[in-house]
């Protein structure tokens, strides 16, 4: 007996959704096998072939998903950067004020690299070998500042909407890495965290201040109590 059409069509679905969930895995994979191997050799010796094996694929698999070693690296570092927002918005405070929210973000932030030694060997070594590569991904972060500033004029008292949220997470990101930056160029002491921390704050509220936003509406957007 044939299959109803609806049958079918709806094996398809499946077919394709099970091909598209394979593709991402793969994909994911051979990121965060990069990522491992850089941590471990380094980017210089980060070849598409020690990618493919420690992702466990052909080297031919990988031109499937990037179409160089740059392509790979121009989307690694977004993937390390929403791995680390993930990390730092999982230890949030839930009752502090919005200075304290962003130390403990700076705390979270520079807490995650510095049990990583892979994420910031990678960020180091891309802004030495690859800097039009870090440069760009460093814009494309920054530029949020403008779109967050463009939705906050459009936004009446300075409501803050909830596309803001995001734009203003990632504003905060590359705040945070050139920060942590500072710390580690200065040594890694206690001293050059409290300045780049305490930096971190001072500018994000300048920042705030420039773009009219209302501090309490964001903190209830972000779920950080006002004291």
């Amino acid at each position: 007996m044939a299959r109803p059409p609806g049958a079918r069509a709806a094996k398809t679905r499946d077919a394709t959704e099970a091909q598209r969930r394979r593709a991402v895995e793969k994909r994911e994979a051979l990121l965060i096998a990069a990522l491992r191997v850089t941590g471990e050799c380094g980017w210089q010796e980060a070849s598409i072939g020690r990618i493919s094996a420690a992702a466990a694929v052909s080297s031919g698999t990988f031109y499937y998903y990037f179409d160089s070693r740059e392509e790979l690296l121009r989307q690694l570092l977004p993937f390390v950067f929403d791995r680390l927002l993930s990390e730092m918005r999982a230890q949030d405070p839930i009752e502090a004020s919005l200075a304290d929210f962003l130390r403990q973000r700076f705390t979270a932030f520079s807490t995650a690299l510095s049990s990583r030694p892979e994420y910031l060997r990678l960020l180091r070594e891309t802004k030495v070998f690859e800097p039009e590569v870090y440069a760009r991904s460093m814009q494309a972060l920054s530029s949020n500042q403008a779109a967050l500033a463009q939705q906050q004029s459009a936004s009446a008292l300075g409501k803050v909407a909830h596309e803001s949220v995001e734009l203003f997470e990632r504003l905060l990101q590359s705040l945070l890495i050139s920060l942590t930056e500072f710390s580690a160029e200065n040594g890694g002491t206690e001293a050059a965290f409290i300045v780049a921390r305490e930096a971190f704050v001072s500018a994000v509220s300048s920042t705030l201040v420039q773009m009219g936003v209302n501090p309490t509406e964001l903190g209830s957007r972000l779920g950080v109590a006002q004291h």
